[in-house]
């Protein structure tokens, strides 16, 4: 399954994130908020206390998400009846 997100700016659209070697994307935590719906501030909650088991990546004091680890933590969260 391919899925391709982007950001409207003024008049061009742009995919979100950073290219990766293999295809996949680099993702701020804004990114990826936006993606989950939720505000940055709660992956930084989510990060500091390991509520939820979402993937990242620290270099120096930035930190990152893959997108394919987002869209597999979406779905790890899906809930069917």
């Amino acid at each position: 399954m391919s899925i391709t997100l982007t950001r409207q700016s003024d008049s061009a659209v742009a995919p979100i994130g950073t290219p990766l070697p293999g295809g996949d994307r680099r993702l701020t935590t804004q990114e990826a908020a936006e993606i989950l719906g939720i505000k940055p501030h709660a992956l930084d909650v989510w990060r500091c206390t390991d509520r939820y088991s979402l993937p990242y990546y620290r270099i120096g004091r930035r930190i990152y998400y893959k997108l394919s680890d987002v869209m597999s933590f979406l779905e790890r969260c899906r809930r069917e009846r």
